[in-house]
């Protein structure tokens, strides 16, 4: 079954427009083909950026600190708002 296609404009500068225009006609395609395929392609690439968990924390638990002052440091942090918290009530 083809894909349903949707209409969509928005509004660009004549450069852009220039550009789209002139990569068309340099590959064949259509502008909507050329915006299509540029689109698709930066999705998938900040898709697959933000969705590296494991690149993204590795090393994470390799810490110079030793556990307990992993967790002294994060009390001293929360210590202050928490207890501006607690004054508020």
């Amino acid at each position: 079954m083809a894909e349903k296609k949707v209409k969509i404009s928005f509004r660009t500068t004549e450069e852009v427009a220039g550009m789209i225009d002139r990569l068309s006609r340099a590959l064949g395609v259509s502008k909507g083909r050329v915006l299509e395929d540029a689109i698709e392609s930066y999705f998938q690439s900040e898709i697959d950026e933000s969705m590296d968990a494991f690149s993204g924390s590795f090393g994470a638990w390799k810490r110079d600190e030793s556990p307990e002052e992993t967790v002294e440091m994060v009390r001293k942090l929360f210590e202050d708002p928490m207890l501006r918290h607690q004054r508020l009530r």
